[in-house]
């Protein structure tokens, strides 16, 4: 989206919107899914949701509220220019050390916590700055070791010569009709949108991966679901980037061809 130039258009930051509340909703299937294997009653299905919504909710105040002014009116000027970068470094640690374990003992998911660390600090250029500075590569370098050896290593390619399994993924595909469609939410709706919308949407992310796995893990599914699952999830993640590549691009030549015109007549 950034490179096609779209990010902070309005589809963009729907797009930004959507992907947020979706990582959400997957955070608490996860949590859903560990209840189901060691939830002993109806709190230990609840409860957990509702600490999850008190927190984002608390954290969405203190995002746009308290943050920013502690950072930039209380805390930084005292600080020395040369040392912000390490102090709000440390103040993102320190509040994931602080969320992860609040987070698994409300019964909800550890990864909420590292959701809310950085939730709380996203209104704040400070903070965006020190983590692309400071962060990014390295977070970038590692999360590629880490799906490689989470996931990557748990894709059953050997799985996937069987009839059932494409059958089976084929109907799990059908899914992704119904995100596609989101596409009529673009603003302004016109076809370009529509498509940057939809293929935008349409690709399921790394937690299906995860989902699958602690599933597979906990006994809820089989391994030819498991294995259906993992290859719809590959299959919408190579076709709907590339579909939105092709998108963009289509908009951006009509873009120029617009301009070019535009000189001509003029």
């Amino acid at each position: 989206l950034k490179a096609g130039g779209v990010l902070n258009q309005p589809t963009g930051q729907l797009i930004i919107a959507a992907a947020t509340v979706n990582e959400l909703i997957n955070i608490g299937l996860i949590t859903e899914i560990h209840a189901i294997r060691y939830g002993k009653g109806w709190s230990s299905y609840v409860m957990p949701l509702v600490y999850m919504l008190l927190l984002v909710t608390a954290m969405s105040i203190l995002a746009v509220k308290a943050v920013p002014y502690l950072l930039d009116k209380v805390i930084l000027p005292r600080i020395n220019p040369r040392r912000r970068e390490h102090v709000v470094l440390g103040f993102i640690l320190a509040a994931t050390l602080l969320f992860m374990p609040l987070c698994k003992y409300t019964g909800s998911s550890e990864l909420l916590g590292a959701f809310l660390a950085g939730f709380c600090f996203c209104t704040d250029e400070h903070v965006h700055h020190t983590w692309n500075h400071q962060v990014k590569r390295i977070a970038t370098f590692l999360m590629r070791f880490f799906f490689a050896c989470s996931i990557g290593f748990n894709v059953p390619v050997t799985e996937f010569g069987s009839l059932e399994v494409w059958q089976t993924a084929a109907l799990f595909l059908a899914c992704i009709i119904g995100k596609l469609s989101m596409g009529v939410f673009a603003m302004p709706l016109n076809v370009n949108e529509f498509l940057t919308l939809a293929f935008a949407w349409g690709a399921w992310g790394e937690f299906s991966f995860v989902i699958a796995m602690k599933a597979l893990n906990y006994g809820l599914v089989s391994r030819t679901t498991y294995s259906s699952l993992v290859l719809a999830v590959l299959i919408s993640i190579i076709v709907c980037p590339t579909a939105l590549r092709c998108a963009l691009t289509r908009a951006k030549a009509q873009a120029e061809r617009a301009i070019e015109e535009a000189k001509h007549d003029t």
